[in-house]
Protein backbone atom coordinates (compact mmCIF):
# COMPACT_ATOMS: atom_id res chain seq x y z
CA UNK A 1 0.00 0.00 0.00
CA UNK A 2 1.66 3.14 -0.72
CA UNK A 3 2.37 6.11 1.49
CA UNK A 4 0.74 9.52 2.25
CA UNK A 5 2.58 12.69 2.14
CA UNK A 6 4.81 13.24 5.62
CA UNK A 7 4.48 16.32 7.34
CA UNK A 8 7.06 18.18 5.73
CA UNK A 9 5.25 17.82 2.47
CA UNK A 10 1.81 18.90 3.61
CA UNK A 11 0.26 21.98 4.28
CA UNK A 12 -1.19 23.56 7.18
CA UNK A 13 -5.00 23.36 7.22
CA UNK A 14 -5.33 27.28 7.05
CA UNK A 15 -3.49 26.89 3.78
CA UNK A 16 -6.23 25.32 1.62
CA UNK A 17 -8.13 28.66 1.53
CA UNK A 18 -5.78 29.76 -1.10
CA UNK A 19 -5.21 26.54 -2.73
CA UNK A 20 -8.95 25.98 -3.01
CA UNK A 21 -9.22 29.82 -3.93
CA UNK A 22 -6.68 29.33 -6.93
CA UNK A 23 -8.68 26.23 -8.08
CA UNK A 24 -12.13 27.61 -8.04
CA UNK A 25 -11.44 31.59 -9.27
CA UNK A 26 -9.41 31.62 -12.66
CA UNK A 27 -9.76 32.80 -16.35
CA UNK A 28 -13.59 32.18 -16.39
CA UNK A 29 -13.81 34.89 -13.94
CA UNK A 30 -13.33 37.28 -16.82
CA UNK A 31 -17.04 36.11 -18.36
CA UNK A 32 -18.87 33.86 -16.87
CA UNK A 33 -21.64 36.37 -16.79
CA UNK A 34 -22.88 35.66 -20.35
CA UNK A 35 -22.99 31.81 -19.77
CA UNK A 36 -24.93 32.88 -16.48
CA UNK A 37 -27.77 34.99 -18.22
CA UNK A 38 -29.12 32.53 -21.24
CA UNK A 39 -31.52 31.01 -19.35
CA UNK A 40 -32.59 33.44 -16.60
CA UNK A 41 -31.38 36.59 -17.87
CA UNK A 42 -30.51 39.50 -15.01
CA UNK A 43 -32.50 37.49 -12.52
CA UNK A 44 -29.07 34.99 -12.87
CA UNK A 45 -27.39 36.36 -10.31
CA UNK A 46 -29.79 34.50 -7.77
CA UNK A 47 -28.63 31.36 -9.35
CA UNK A 48 -25.33 32.06 -7.83
CA UNK A 49 -25.86 31.42 -4.05
CA UNK A 50 -27.84 28.03 -5.74
CA UNK A 51 -24.59 26.85 -7.04
CA UNK A 52 -22.32 27.84 -3.78
CA UNK A 53 -24.87 25.65 -1.59
CA UNK A 54 -23.89 22.98 -4.18
CA UNK A 55 -20.49 23.05 -3.59
CA UNK A 56 -20.59 23.39 -0.09
CA UNK A 57 -22.39 19.55 -0.46
CA UNK A 58 -19.57 18.28 -2.48
CA UNK A 59 -17.29 19.97 0.08
CA UNK A 60 -18.75 17.67 2.69
CA UNK A 61 -18.99 14.26 0.77
CA UNK A 62 -15.31 14.71 0.06
CA UNK A 63 -14.19 14.89 3.36
CA UNK A 64 -16.68 12.23 4.41
CA UNK A 65 -15.15 10.03 1.73
CA UNK A 66 -11.33 10.74 2.01
CA UNK A 67 -11.74 10.91 6.22
CA UNK A 68 -13.88 7.55 5.89
CA UNK A 69 -10.68 5.70 4.21
CA UNK A 70 -8.10 6.21 5.99
CA UNK A 71 -7.18 9.88 4.48
CA UNK A 72 -6.53 8.45 1.51
CA UNK A 73 -7.15 9.91 -1.98
CA UNK A 74 -9.17 9.10 -4.88
CA UNK A 75 -7.03 6.93 -6.39
CA UNK A 76 -6.63 4.94 -3.94
CA UNK A 77 -10.22 4.42 -3.36
CA UNK A 78 -11.11 4.17 -6.69
CA UNK A 79 -9.06 0.59 -6.87
CA UNK A 80 -10.35 -0.40 -3.20
CA UNK A 81 -14.25 -0.04 -4.28
CA UNK A 82 -14.25 -1.13 -7.84
CA UNK A 83 -11.21 -3.18 -8.19
CA UNK A 84 -8.16 -3.16 -10.03
CA UNK A 85 -9.09 -3.10 -13.73
CA UNK A 86 -12.16 -1.00 -13.32
CA UNK A 87 -10.18 1.46 -10.68
CA UNK A 88 -7.56 1.72 -12.97
CA UNK A 89 -9.74 2.59 -15.21
CA UNK A 90 -11.84 5.49 -13.61
CA UNK A 91 -8.55 6.59 -12.55
CA UNK A 92 -7.26 6.94 -16.09
CA UNK A 93 -10.23 9.04 -16.97
CA UNK A 94 -10.14 11.05 -13.85
CA UNK A 95 -6.59 12.03 -14.42
CA UNK A 96 -7.52 12.98 -18.40
CA UNK A 97 -10.14 14.88 -16.74
CA UNK A 98 -7.90 16.95 -14.67
CA UNK A 99 -4.95 17.08 -17.69
CA UNK A 100 -7.81 18.37 -20.15
CA UNK A 101 -8.64 20.92 -17.18
CA UNK A 102 -5.71 22.34 -16.71
CA UNK A 103 -5.42 22.78 -20.93
CA UNK A 104 -9.02 24.84 -20.72
CA UNK A 105 -7.57 27.46 -18.63
CA UNK A 106 -4.16 27.13 -20.57
CA UNK A 107 -5.97 27.72 -23.56
CA UNK A 108 -7.81 30.36 -22.43
CA UNK A 109 -5.89 32.41 -21.08
CA UNK A 110 -3.81 32.24 -24.58
CA UNK A 111 -6.50 33.32 -26.30
CA UNK A 112 -6.59 36.10 -23.37
CA UNK A 113 -3.37 37.78 -24.17
CA UNK A 114 -4.13 37.01 -28.38
CA UNK A 115 -7.46 39.33 -27.95
CA UNK A 116 -6.44 42.08 -25.24
CA UNK A 117 -2.59 42.28 -25.59
CA UNK A 118 -0.85 40.91 -28.88
CA UNK A 119 -3.45 40.02 -31.83
CA UNK A 120 -0.06 38.66 -33.83
CA UNK A 121 1.75 37.05 -31.14
CA UNK A 122 3.28 33.17 -31.93
CA UNK A 123 1.32 31.11 -29.28
CA UNK A 124 3.34 28.49 -29.46
CA UNK A 125 6.49 30.55 -28.67
CA UNK A 126 4.58 32.26 -25.59
CA UNK A 127 3.43 28.67 -25.06
CA UNK A 128 6.56 26.98 -24.50
CA UNK A 129 7.74 29.82 -21.80
CA UNK A 130 4.40 29.06 -19.95
CA UNK A 131 5.11 25.44 -20.18
CA UNK A 132 8.31 25.61 -18.58
CA UNK A 133 7.75 27.85 -15.60
CA UNK A 134 4.66 25.24 -15.21
CA UNK A 135 7.50 22.51 -14.90
CA UNK A 136 9.42 24.47 -12.92
CA UNK A 137 6.64 25.16 -10.52
CA UNK A 138 5.29 21.44 -10.71
CA UNK A 139 8.52 19.91 -10.08
CA UNK A 140 8.83 21.70 -6.71
CA UNK A 141 5.99 19.77 -5.71
CA UNK A 142 2.56 20.22 -3.33
CA UNK A 143 3.83 23.14 -1.52
CA UNK A 144 5.45 25.21 -4.46
CA UNK A 145 2.21 25.18 -5.74
CA UNK A 146 0.59 26.00 -2.60
CA UNK A 147 2.77 28.90 -1.91
CA UNK A 148 2.22 30.45 -5.85
CA UNK A 149 -1.69 29.76 -4.71
CA UNK A 150 -0.72 31.80 -2.27
CA UNK A 151 0.99 34.85 -4.35
CA UNK A 152 -1.92 34.03 -6.63
CA UNK A 153 -4.58 34.89 -4.33
CA UNK A 154 -2.57 37.73 -2.49
CA UNK A 155 -2.11 39.53 -5.89
CA UNK A 156 -5.70 39.06 -6.68
CA UNK A 157 -7.21 40.76 -3.54
CA UNK A 158 -4.26 43.13 -3.51
CA UNK A 159 -5.03 44.93 -6.96
CA UNK A 160 -7.55 43.14 -9.31
CA UNK A 161 -10.09 43.54 -6.54
CA UNK A 162 -9.85 46.94 -5.89
CA UNK A 163 -9.84 47.56 -10.12
CA UNK A 164 -12.99 46.36 -10.04
CA UNK A 165 -14.91 48.62 -7.62
CA UNK A 166 -13.42 51.19 -9.46
CA UNK A 167 -16.36 52.71 -11.67
CA UNK A 168 -18.88 52.22 -9.16
CA UNK A 169 -20.56 55.78 -10.33
CA UNK A 170 -21.41 54.09 -14.08
CA UNK A 171 -23.43 51.41 -12.42
CA UNK A 172 -27.38 50.99 -13.11
CA UNK A 173 -29.48 49.67 -10.26
CA UNK A 174 -32.52 49.66 -12.23
CA UNK A 175 -31.24 46.73 -14.47
CA UNK A 176 -31.43 44.34 -11.83
CA UNK A 177 -35.28 44.57 -11.92
CA UNK A 178 -37.67 43.24 -11.87
CA UNK A 179 -36.67 40.76 -9.03
CA UNK A 180 -38.63 37.86 -10.35
CA UNK A 181 -39.65 37.45 -14.17
CA UNK A 182 -38.01 33.36 -14.44
CA UNK A 183 -39.14 30.27 -13.94
CA UNK A 184 -37.51 27.96 -10.98
CA UNK A 185 -36.15 26.18 -13.92
CA UNK A 186 -34.46 28.62 -15.70
CA UNK A 187 -32.55 29.61 -12.45
CA UNK A 188 -31.22 25.77 -12.04
CA UNK A 189 -30.19 26.10 -15.93
CA UNK A 190 -28.29 29.02 -14.60
CA UNK A 191 -27.23 27.57 -11.68
CA UNK A 192 -25.99 24.56 -14.28
CA UNK A 193 -24.16 27.00 -15.92
CA UNK A 194 -22.27 28.16 -13.26
CA UNK A 195 -20.90 25.33 -11.88
CA UNK A 196 -18.04 25.16 -14.56
CA UNK A 197 -16.55 28.36 -13.14
CA UNK A 198 -16.29 25.63 -9.45
CA UNK A 199 -14.54 23.42 -11.51
CA UNK A 200 -11.57 22.79 -9.97
CA UNK A 201 -12.82 22.05 -6.43
CA UNK A 202 -12.53 18.26 -6.95
CA UNK A 203 -8.85 18.51 -7.00
CA UNK A 204 -9.42 18.39 -3.22
CA UNK A 205 -10.22 14.95 -3.48
CA UNK A 206 -5.89 14.44 -5.13
CA UNK A 207 -4.34 16.53 -2.23
CA UNK A 208 -6.08 15.77 0.78
CA UNK A 209 -3.22 13.68 2.12
CA UNK A 210 -0.86 16.54 1.83
CA UNK A 211 -2.51 18.45 4.30
CA UNK A 212 -2.46 18.60 8.06
CA UNK A 213 -5.04 17.18 10.22
CA UNK A 214 -7.41 17.93 7.59
CA UNK A 215 -10.23 17.65 9.79
CA UNK A 216 -8.97 20.84 11.30
CA UNK A 217 -9.26 22.20 7.25
CA UNK A 218 -12.68 21.91 6.69
CA UNK A 219 -13.96 24.83 8.53
CA UNK A 220 -11.23 27.00 6.22
CA UNK A 221 -12.70 25.23 2.74
CA UNK A 222 -16.45 25.78 3.94
CA UNK A 223 -15.24 29.10 4.87
CA UNK A 224 -13.12 29.50 0.86
CA UNK A 225 -16.62 27.92 -0.78
CA UNK A 226 -18.28 30.54 0.72
CA UNK A 227 -15.65 33.79 -0.05
CA UNK A 228 -15.59 32.66 -3.82
CA UNK A 229 -19.53 32.13 -3.96
CA UNK A 230 -19.75 35.95 -2.27
CA UNK A 231 -16.81 37.22 -4.96
CA UNK A 232 -18.62 35.67 -7.81
CA UNK A 233 -22.47 37.38 -6.59
CA UNK A 234 -20.63 40.63 -6.30
CA UNK A 235 -18.66 40.43 -9.58
CA UNK A 236 -21.81 39.57 -11.24
CA UNK A 237 -24.42 42.21 -10.07
CA UNK A 238 -21.78 45.07 -10.78
CA UNK A 239 -21.79 43.36 -14.15
CA UNK A 240 -25.49 43.52 -14.85
CA UNK A 241 -25.40 46.54 -13.47
CA UNK A 242 -22.80 48.19 -15.90
CA UNK A 243 -24.02 46.65 -18.88
CA UNK A 244 -27.70 46.01 -20.14
CA UNK A 245 -28.24 42.34 -21.68
CA UNK A 246 -27.81 43.75 -25.29
CA UNK A 247 -24.50 44.74 -24.39
CA UNK A 248 -23.68 41.72 -22.88
CA UNK A 249 -23.93 39.71 -25.47
CA UNK A 250 -21.48 41.58 -27.35
CA UNK A 251 -18.62 42.29 -24.89
CA UNK A 252 -16.34 38.96 -25.44
CA UNK A 253 -14.24 39.42 -21.55
CA UNK A 254 -17.12 41.45 -19.40
CA UNK A 255 -14.81 41.83 -16.86
CA UNK A 256 -12.57 42.99 -18.24
CA UNK A 257 -13.20 44.96 -20.84
CA UNK A 258 -15.43 46.94 -17.58
CA UNK A 259 -11.84 47.14 -16.00
CA UNK A 260 -10.14 48.61 -19.30
CA UNK A 261 -12.47 51.38 -18.98
CA UNK A 262 -10.73 53.04 -16.34
CA UNK A 263 -8.10 55.45 -16.73
CA UNK A 264 -5.61 55.92 -13.97
CA UNK A 265 -3.19 59.19 -14.04
CA UNK A 266 0.03 57.07 -14.66
CA UNK A 267 -1.59 53.73 -16.31
CA UNK A 268 -3.58 54.35 -19.52
CA UNK A 269 -4.08 50.57 -20.17
CA UNK A 270 -5.28 49.09 -16.90
CA UNK A 271 -6.22 45.78 -19.07
CA UNK A 272 -2.40 44.71 -19.33
CA UNK A 273 -1.92 44.95 -15.79
CA UNK A 274 -4.71 42.76 -15.04
CA UNK A 275 -4.03 40.41 -17.35
CA UNK A 276 -0.16 40.34 -16.32
CA UNK A 277 -1.04 40.04 -12.45
CA UNK A 278 -3.26 37.41 -13.25
CA UNK A 279 -0.63 35.00 -14.96
CA UNK A 280 0.03 34.27 -11.43
CA UNK A 281 -2.96 33.17 -10.32
CA UNK A 282 -3.68 31.26 -13.72
CA UNK A 283 -0.30 29.77 -13.45
CA UNK A 284 -1.61 28.24 -9.80
CA UNK A 285 -4.68 27.02 -11.15
CA UNK A 286 -3.11 24.90 -13.83
CA UNK A 287 0.25 24.06 -11.93
CA UNK A 288 -2.58 22.32 -9.91
CA UNK A 289 -4.51 20.35 -12.32
CA UNK A 290 -1.57 19.16 -13.73
CA UNK A 291 -0.14 18.24 -10.14
CA UNK A 292 -3.37 16.42 -9.95
CA UNK A 293 -3.12 14.69 -13.08
CA UNK A 294 0.31 13.73 -12.58
CA UNK A 295 0.24 12.25 -8.98
CA UNK A 296 -2.76 10.12 -10.86
CA UNK A 297 -0.59 8.93 -13.20
CA UNK A 298 1.96 7.93 -11.05
CA UNK A 299 -0.18 5.47 -8.81
CA UNK A 300 -2.65 4.21 -11.36
CA UNK A 301 -0.62 4.45 -14.46
CA UNK A 302 2.82 3.69 -12.59
CA UNK A 303 4.35 6.27 -15.25
CA UNK A 304 6.99 8.29 -13.41
CA UNK A 305 5.62 11.65 -12.43
CA UNK A 306 8.64 13.88 -14.14
CA UNK A 307 7.87 11.97 -17.44
CA UNK A 308 3.83 12.15 -16.84
CA UNK A 309 4.55 16.19 -16.87
CA UNK A 310 7.21 16.36 -19.80
CA UNK A 311 4.05 14.29 -21.83
CA UNK A 312 1.63 16.73 -20.53
CA UNK A 313 2.90 19.21 -21.50
CA UNK A 314 3.90 17.89 -24.52
CA UNK A 315 0.51 17.45 -25.89
CA UNK A 316 -0.23 21.05 -24.26
CA UNK A 317 2.17 22.72 -27.21
CA UNK A 318 0.64 20.09 -29.63
CA UNK A 319 -2.87 20.62 -28.85
CA UNK A 320 -2.42 24.75 -29.07
CA UNK A 321 -0.95 24.74 -32.57
CA UNK A 322 -4.04 22.92 -34.08
CA UNK A 323 -6.70 24.72 -31.92
CA UNK A 324 -6.81 28.26 -32.86
CA UNK A 325 -9.84 29.79 -33.17
CA UNK A 326 -12.45 30.75 -30.61
CA UNK A 327 -15.38 27.71 -32.18
CA UNK A 328 -13.26 25.09 -30.97
CA UNK A 329 -11.69 26.84 -27.54
CA UNK A 330 -15.53 26.69 -26.59
CA UNK A 331 -16.44 23.55 -28.44
CA UNK A 332 -13.70 22.36 -25.86
CA UNK A 333 -14.85 24.46 -22.93
CA UNK A 334 -18.21 23.48 -22.99
CA UNK A 335 -17.40 19.78 -23.17
CA UNK A 336 -15.08 19.97 -20.28
CA UNK A 337 -17.99 22.33 -18.61
CA UNK A 338 -20.49 19.06 -18.96
CA UNK A 339 -18.22 16.71 -17.74
CA UNK A 340 -17.22 18.41 -14.52
CA UNK A 341 -21.03 18.99 -13.69
CA UNK A 342 -21.30 15.54 -13.84
CA UNK A 343 -18.15 14.73 -11.60
CA UNK A 344 -19.18 17.24 -8.82
CA UNK A 345 -23.01 15.88 -8.92
CA UNK A 346 -23.14 12.57 -10.06
CA UNK A 347 -19.65 11.07 -9.42
CA UNK A 348 -18.71 12.46 -6.21
CA UNK A 349 -21.96 11.31 -4.53
CA UNK A 350 -22.09 8.06 -5.72
CA UNK A 351 -18.85 7.42 -4.01
CA UNK A 352 -19.94 8.76 -0.91
CA UNK A 353 -23.18 6.72 -1.38
CA UNK A 354 -20.52 3.41 -1.43
CA UNK A 355 -18.37 5.06 1.34
CA UNK A 356 -21.97 5.04 3.52
CA UNK A 357 -22.33 1.35 3.00
CA UNK A 358 -18.42 0.22 2.70
CA UNK A 359 -16.25 -0.61 6.02
CA UNK A 360 -14.00 1.25 6.71
CA UNK A 361 -10.57 -0.26 5.85
CA UNK A 362 -8.09 -0.45 8.98
CA UNK A 363 -6.27 2.38 9.49
CA UNK A 364 -2.56 0.56 8.49
CA UNK A 365 -2.17 3.44 5.91
CA UNK A 366 1.23 5.47 6.28
CA UNK A 367 1.95 8.52 4.80
CA UNK A 368 4.23 9.59 1.83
Amino acid sequence: MRQAATQTLAISPYLIVFVLYASMVEVGILNYQKALVQYAGYNAWMAIPITGIGMHLVIWMIYRICSSNGGTDVIEINQRYFGSWIGRALNAAIVCYFAFGAFITFRVYLALIQYMLFPEINLVFISAIIAILLYYTVSGGFRSIAGLCFWGVLCSFAFVVPLNLLGLNYLHPQNLFPLWNHSAAEQLLSAKSMVFSFTGIETLLIYYPFIQTPEKSKKWAHWTVLLVTVYYLITALLTFMYYSEGQLQKVIWPTLHRVALIKLPLIQRVEYLVISILLVKIMASIALGLWSACRGAKYSLRMNQPVALMLFLSGFLIVVAFVKNEIMIKQMADFYASVGFYFLFAYIPFLFVLTLFKKTPSRNYTKE
